[in-house]
């Protein structure tokens, strides 16, 4: 898609500088099946926590909280590319988690420092695709008319 190419041709015209770390934490809500959490950044470093936060019951804003041990969870490369972005929690078979229970995790990641000037170049770019599209339109409009089907 033309989206995916210009993100491609922008990183590749700027370059990536991943230098700085950063923390950040993600909730994930748990579906009842799956115990691996997708976190929101690539480049993970290593995890801080993993929390499990339970409610009590349907009625009460009640919530419980259980931190995971280190031997709990596992950091894993999902998609194959070489850079670890998904938690995989291991639970005892024992351990009965209800649906949308939520999964705390907070991790440091590997950010890149010309995310913004790269998002603003394709921000523009999208900006004047845009505008020559919605022109296109309205030149087309204006000259031919809105004669739609041809009745």
């Amino acid at each position: 898609d033309g989206d995916r190419f210009l993100k491609e041709l922008i990183d590749w015209i700027f370059g990536e500088d991943y230098k700085s770390k950063k923390k950040k934490t993600d909730r994930l809500v748990y579906k009842g099946t799956d115990t691996e959490c997708k976190l929101t950044e690539y480049r993970v470093e290593n995890i801080e926590y993993v929390k499990i936060l339970l409610k009590e019951d349907d009625k009460s804003n009640q919530t419980s909280e259980v931190l995971l041990g280190k031997d709990n969870y596992e950091l894993v490369d999902s998609i194959g590319d070489g850079y670890k972005d998904t938690v995989s929690v291991k639970l005892p078979g024992t351990t009965k988690l209800k649906k949308n229970s939520v999964f705390e995790v907070s991790f440091e990641y590997l950010y890149d420092d010309k995310r913004k000037i790269k998002r603003i170049v394709l921000n523009a770019v999208r900006f004047v695709a845009l505008g020559l599209i919605l022109g296109n339109f309205v030149l087309s409009f204006t000259i031919f008319g809105f004669d739609l089907f041809g009745f």
